[in-house]
């Protein structure tokens, strides 16, 4: 992060599917609303299904607080640093209690620079800390009741990616069960569509899951 002409900026990068995965209107809607103003550097977006797309942009805010507020939130939806830093950790001094400002995970795959290598963390879910293992190149979530004296966390989000879901190329049959196009859907259309879609992701190592509501 940089100060320029009182004004405060960063720049962060954005790879894979940042169009189907909707990273990248996010995160241009994210700088907005939270009072900051972008500039797209430099954008490459993948010509086929497979391909991946780049995006190179400044961000720009008017206090340093603004600034790491929305480089923060930009983080969690998938943005890095144009020049990443090591993960910064913190060693757990009281038992059941994590280091202040530790990084809180979501749900999302999550990896951490660790000796200059990007290590996956392992057993990802949300609202735990990562602990890490320099020495082993390792990196998993704990719970409150798993933080020991002597262990290390990550604090803050220097060091931290995070890799967005991508939306499906192939079908857009659910967002088209939401739409109110019309109140009769053909139904045996959309339930092969949908079974298609289940084993597509399973095939994939996917999960699902389901969710009830009223008829």
């Amino acid at each position: 992060m940089t100060e320029r002409e009182g004004r405060h900026r960063a720049r962060l990068v954005l790879t894979g599917h940042i169009i189907d995965s909707m990273m990248l209107p996010q995160i241009m809607d994210l700088v907005m609303d939270l009072g900051g103003n972008f500039t797209i550097e430099e954008l490459k977006v993948g010509q086929h299904k497979t391909d991946t797309s780049f995006c190179r942009m400044e961000i720009v805010a008017s206090t340093a607080d603004q600034l790491d507020s929305i480089v923060r939130r930009a983080r969690s939806l998938g943005a890095t640093a144009e020049s990443e830093e090591p993960a910064q950790v913190e060693r757990i001094a009281t038992e059941g209690v994590f280091p202040e400002g530790f990084y809180s995970t979501s749900n999302l795959p999550t990896e951490v620079l660790i000796d200059g290598r990007w290590v996956m963390v392992e057993n990802i879910e949300m609202d735990c800390a990562i602990a890490v293992d320099t020495k082993a190149g390792r990196a998993w979530t704990i719970v409150f009741q798993g933080a020991k004296p002597g262990m290390e966390v990550v604090v803050g989000y220097k060091g931290v990616r995070v890799t967005p879901l991508e939306r499906s190329r192939q079908t857009e049959i659910f967002s088209f069960m939401g739409s109110e196009v019309s109140a009769e859907k053909p139904k045996k259309v959309l339930i092969s569509s949908i079974a298609k879609e289940m084993h597509q992701i399973r095939e994939s190592g996917g999960r699902i899951v389901v969710v009830a509501g009223p008829a």
